[in-house]
């Protein structure tokens, strides 16, 4: 296992990963621009290091800045979260040369599933068409994949991502209500057959869209955790962050296909410094903060009490709101699930709950 692991991102992830590590015995290396300098990940740390001024250029995408803090402060890892670097092959690249494991695919893998052309030809021999036209009524289905580096590929279980906005994902549904077993059996092994064809090892996203007739037809893949990862473990139980940390360290899957089980269902909202009627951003500082919480909820947040929503990065605020699986028993609807959990935000509480 690593002996010190520096998270390359900010934010909720960020702390996510952290919390990964602390559990795994892991010590960790915060990075932070001079805007993020008491954000939550960085009090959070073990240790923390300045890369650079606001702008994410010469901050959180800035490679030399990264991989210099990595080496200096003696990390053997590097995890990059989402966005930013995590699906950039040169920074993969940058990590391998320089000593460091990049927690994620191998670079080939980042390379060759961001080459679309290439990516599809794959699917394509892997039993997922790819196509290019108007589909009425689809749906965005992903399924999440796990991989080690002993050739151990299984899938967790699907994620129904079709409520968005601006191409964002607004609200996300574990296990997808459109799929009975039979389809979510076929979509599960075409994406497994996909991650080995292309020698995938990590944790990655593959993505489809799903007609009325049942029908799928690949998107893309996701060569890196993803925002809505923990509505799959909820529904699995297992920790899919740490997984990948265990995978870029060298160590087997624990599980087999037959292994994976699901209980319940669960939805995710994720919660966004804005405006809920003009939609624009809403930079300041959170002067109060009091996160939902109880039976059956989880919030994974990268702020609290005056921290600060900055200018230079996404409006993603703390929460995602997480129901937790429901009990296959209980005859509540799913939909009526988040606006009774919406009751505990305290900032701009009443709007939201108007928009849920």
């Amino acid at each position: 296992m690593f002996k010190k692991v520096l998270i390359a991102n900010r934010g909720e992830i960020a702390v996510r990963i952290l919390r990964a590590c602390r559990a795994l015995d892991i010590p960790t290396v915060a990075v932070y621009s001079t805007a993020d300098r008491d954000a939550l990940h960085v009090r959070l740390a073990d240790e923390r290091v300045c890369i650079g001024p606001p702008s994410p250029a010469a901050s959180y995408l800035n490679i030399p800045a990264i991989v210099s803090a990595a080496l200096s402060f003696g990390a053997d890892a590097v995890h990059p979260g989402y966005g930013f670097l995590s699906e950039n092959g040169d920074f993969a690249e940058a990590c391998q040369r320089s000593g460091l494991v990049f927690i994620g695919p191998r670079v080939r893998n980042i390379r060759l599933m961001g080459d679309k052309p290439r990516a599809r030809r794959i699917m394509e021999k892997a039993g997922a068409l790819y196509i290019e036209k108007y589909l009425e009524r689809a749906r965005h289905i992903e399924f999440q994949i796990v991989a080690d580096q002993h050739r151990n590929v299984l899938h967790l279980g699907e994620r129904e991502c079709s409520v968005q906005r601006r191409y964002q994902k607004i609200v996300e549904e574990a296990p997808a209500p459109a799929l009975h077993k039979r389809l979510r059996d076929r979509m599960g092994t075409t994406a497994v057959q996909a991650a080995k064809a292309v020698g995938y090892t990590n944790v990655g996203t593959i993505e489809f869209l799903l007609d009325p007739q049942g029908r799928f037809y690949f998107i893309e893949m996701n060569t890196r955790v993803q925002v809505e990862h923990p509505i799959t473990e909820m529904v699995t139980g297992l920790d899919i962050v740490q997984a990948g940390i265990r995978a870029a360290a060298g160590e087997p899957l624990p599980w087999r296909q037959r292994d994976i089980t699901f209980s319940g269902h669960a939805l995710e909202c994720r919660i966004v410094a804005e405006d809920p009627v003009t939609m624009l951003p809403s930079p300041g500082t959170i002067r109060g903060y009091h996160a939902p919480g109880g039976m059956g909820i989880r919030v994974e947040s990268g702020v609290a009490e005056n921290s600060v929503v900055s200018v230079y990065y996404g409006s993603g605020v703390s929460g995602r709101q997480r129901p937790h699986p429901l009990s296959r028993q209980v005859p509540e609807p799913a939909t009526r699930y988040p606006r009774r959990r919406a009751d505990g935000w305290t900032d701009g509480g009443a709007r939201l709950r108007r928009k849920l």
